[in-house]
């Protein structure tokens, strides 16, 4: 009897060990995984800050394979895409994150931005998700209402293609906002003032749509994550596009 409590005993003892063992290496594997998926946020937020967007992309899809129910690295990607003016691959990142991701709260607020800058194809996937915060873009739109008073002759304007309309010189001689410009951008995002921040410029850029040229500035925290953004107009700088206010992240 005592000799079959023994061997009992052996082999519970056995099978604990495997358990510990098994919860052990889920335990180091998942601190690994996480590691790994930090650090490719981290490069990819410093090529981000560099205007590298190729490499930035990299690493973020890089981290969408490692984690892809987490919802940071799909916002950076799309981020990465928004910047460089690819807003349909941008939007494909979102309906993809928003459809994978646990926690997609944010990438619905992203999508609901993007989804004026996008393809009828791409309008209509974020439509079959997001019906109550978009527009149909398979509705018809009502034909404008004809009266019966003159139109106005229009009055000959000058050409503002990129070609015809330099960018103008009220800002740096590089064409990127000064240090009080930014002050005031950053107000404008309501960030604190007594936070951390650091800032990128993109080179301005021409908005045929808005017949004006723009320039994104986005702030980071002191970690290197995006919590506001937006792209200003270079003359007057107002908020036209991409924008992402501060929400306390």
């Amino acid at each position: 009897m005592q000799k079959k409590s023994h061997h009992l005993f052996i082999v519970l003892f056995i099978i604990l060990i495997v358990v510990l063992s098994g919860i052990f290496l889920i335990l180091f594997s998942r601190i690994k995984q996480d590691k790994q998926y930090n650090e490719l946020l981290s490069l990819g937020d410093k090529y981000l800050r560099e205007l590298n967007y190729e490499d930035a992309a990299i690493a973020f899809q890089n981290a969408i394979e490692i984690s892809e129910r987490e919802q940071t690295a799909y916002l950076r990607l799309a981020e990465t895409y928004t910047a460089a003016q690819d807003y349909n691959r941008a939007a494909d990142v979102l309906v993809a994150g928003y459809d994978t991701a646990d926690d997609n709260t944010l990438i619905q607020s992203r999508m609901i931005a993007v989804y004026s800058l996008v393809s009828p194809s791409r309008q209509e996937q974020i439509h079959q998700r997001i019906p109550q915060d978009v527009p149909d873009p398979t509705q018809e739109k009502p034909a404008p209402s004809v009266t019966a008073a003159a139109s106005p002759t229009p009055t000959p304007t000058a050409s503002l293609t990129p070609e015809a309309q330099e960018p103008p010189a009220e800002t740096n001689s590089d064409g990127s906002f000064t240090e009080e410009q930014l002050d005031t951008i950053r107000q404008m995002l309501r960030i604190p003032e007594n936070l951390d921040t650091t800032v990128t410029q993109s080179a301005p850029s021409y908005w045929d749509a808005g017949e004006r040229w723009l320039i994104q500035v986005t702030f980071y925290n002191s970690e290197g994550v995006m919590i506001a953004g937006a792209a200003f107009d270079q003359q007057t700088m107002e908020m036209c596009r991409n924008i992402y206010m501060y929400s306390g992240g």
